[in-house]
């Protein structure tokens, strides 16, 4: 029943962010129901029924929100364990060729000791002082 719970309050945020955000999908309820029924879509899926506005990369990504902001340089921030290789491509924390290219590049890398988060979860990094190039 609580786990129940859980997903019924993420499909009912879900559902509000859709019909909100997406008026278009909105209008027409046998494609709102088709595209909020739990199905997991690829990107090209989601692009095709209207749930993402173009497909990119995570750069992608990190370029349109610096632009949306007005921000001339920005700097991208991935946590991962100590210890444990990245989780992703787009890190390059602990690989050594990369060490060049990490002085030139907007990634930021932290390591962090095993142990800190301890919980799966959503993690935020706030330093005032880490400025951008």
């Amino acid at each position: 029943e609580i786990l129940q719970g859980l997903v019924d309050n993420f499909y009912a945020e879900f559902l509000r962010r859709v019909t909100t955000g997406r008026t278009d999908l909105a209008s027409d309820p046998a494609r709102l129901a088709t595209a909020t029924d739990g199905r997991v879509f690829t990107g090209t899926q989601a692009l095709q029924i209207g749930l993402v506005d173009r497909l990119g990369t995570l750069r992608d990504a990190f370029e349109d929100a610096k632009s949306r902001a007005n921000l001339a340089s920005a700097r991208l921030v991935k946590y991962h364990a100590d210890g444990a290789p990245p989780a992703s491509p787009y890190s390059i924390a602990g690989v050594q060729e990369g060490r060049a290219q990490a002085a030139q590049s907007p990634l930021v890398s932290i390591t962090l000791d095993a142990g800190v988060f301890t919980t799966p979860g959503v993690y935020y990094l706030w330093a005032p002082g880490l400025a951008g190039p």
